[in-house]
């Protein structure tokens, strides 16, 4: 394999350019992945139910909290396709908390593309670092994970949003300091 390019991004991290599609074996060695995973234990957190916390912000020291969400409040500013060989190099070590990551990651951008820029400058700055977790609230009881089907209701009260409604399998659940919950 002939060297590849890399680009700096203000995370002090090393990434692949959007020009490269890379082999699973060259993603792990990409910025400490390799350290990410060997020192953390997946089969340990499983059976004793851990939710990773200090692994999390391990991954976000190196930019994966963030990662396609802009530099501006401290994301990556990469793109899609940096992210989908991040992700699938920390599921080498473990699926459940790449699949938190990617979670953890759309909300950040979720948040970079549709929040004001009071909340973009007050939240994305922790989500970015993991300082703060957020989980993505859409699965309900009665549709499932079908986003066409959902029955919660935000009703606008002066400033505020009355939420109706229930949600199920929320990933990070009470870890999480951030919910982004889908609603009508």
């Amino acid at each position: 394999v002939s060297p590849l390019p890399s680009a700096s991004c203000s995370m002090g991290i090393e990434v692949l350019t959007r020009k490269w599609s890379v082999p699973t074996s060259v993603a792990m060695g990409l910025a400490g992945l390799n350290h990410v995973v060997a020192d953390y234990h997946a089969a340990k957190w499983d059976a004793e139910k851990v939710f990773p916390v200090d692994a999390l912000r391990h991954a976000a020291s190196l930019g994966f909290g963030a990662i396609y969400s802009s530099e501006e409040f401290g994301g990556a500013g990469l793109g899609r396709r940096d992210a989908a060989v991040v992700f699938e190099a920390l599921a080498y070590g473990d699926v459940s908390t790449s699949a938190y990551v990617t979670i953890h990651n759309m909300n950040c951008f979720l948040l970079d593309t549709f929040g004001s820029p009071e909340q973009k400058e007050r939240w994305l700055p922790r989500l970015a670092s993991m300082e703060l977790l957020s989980s993505y609230c859409l699965t309900e009881p009665g549709s499932g994970s079908d986003a066409a089907s959902l029955s919660t209701q935000a009703r606008r009260d002066g400033d505020d949003y009355v939420l109706s409604g229930s949600k199920a399998f929320i990933s990070g659940a009470g870890a999480a300091d951030v919910y982004f919950i889908m609603a009508r």
